[in-house]
């Protein structure tokens, strides 16, 4: 027990160092590790992070492509012909009524025969649409159909219209012939005045002949006439 005595303060100093040295490398161990588990759970945390982050923008693009294909689907498109004053195609919605697109081609003509028109339809995409002109379709409007041909059927009976429900332009008179699309009262007096010149018409083409009658205007009435 002496010996050890004499050992302890002979080697005291060295002892102390000793003991200091590996006191400070277990107090560096344990700020290593302590480190390393707050590093890893940062690292989770920030990964956890992103990845929800990147989900969220994820569905934010696929919301915002559905909402953009959902406008876009409901583009569509209608012909509309006969009685109004700018007939043609337009761009529409799948929401929008007959009104609109009639709105859209600056309303009816003076000729149009407006109670056979359903204003309230909805529309179709690639529907054509004619609208009556007065006298053209007999009776009363028991079927507003008539402004829509969404069938080839229609569309075919649309074409084919007897010579009965047609304007005669060898034996209309003045009254008559006004209520074509596109004809007032001066381009039906040269339609008289030229048949009282030439005789009668041979053909609806003939109305090429009459001044003031192109391409476009004969065949925008050549349904509607008759010789």
């Amino acid at each position: 027990m002496d010996r050890i005595k004499e050992i302890y303060y002979e080697y005291k100093n060295q002892i102390l160092i000793g003991a200091i040295i590996l006191l400070m490398f277990l107090i560096l161990f344990l700020l290593f590790f302590i480190s390393n588990d707050k590093q890893g759970t940062n690292d989770e945390y920030f990964s956890s992070s992103l990845s929800s982050n990147s989900s969220e923008i994820t569905n934010t693009k696929v919301e915002t492509n559905e909402v953009n294909e959902s406008k876009d689907d409901n583009k569509i498109y209608v012909d509309i012909k006969g009685a109004v004053k700018s007939p043609g195609m337009y761009e529409v919605t799948s929401q929008m009524r007959l009104s609109d697109t009639i709105e859209l081609a600056d309303g009816f003509n003076k000729s149009a025969d407006v109670k056979h028109v359903n204003l309230s339809k909805k529309l179709v995409d690639q529907e054509v649409i004619y609208i009556p002109i007065r006298g053209e379709i007999k009776g009363s409007p028991n079927d507003l159909n008539v402004t829509s041909n969404d069938t080839d059927n229609q569309q075919d009976s649309s074409n084919n219209k007897s010579d009965s429900t047609k304007v005669n332009l060898n034996s209309a008179e003045k009254s008559s012939l006004t209520t074509l699309n596109g004809i007032g009262d001066k381009k039906a007096d040269q339609i008289i005045d030229f048949r009282k010149q030439n005789g009668p018409f041979n053909s609806v083409d003939d109305l090429k002949k009459v001044p003031g009658f192109g391409d476009k205007t004969v065949d925008n009435l050549r349904e509607f006439v008759s010789v």
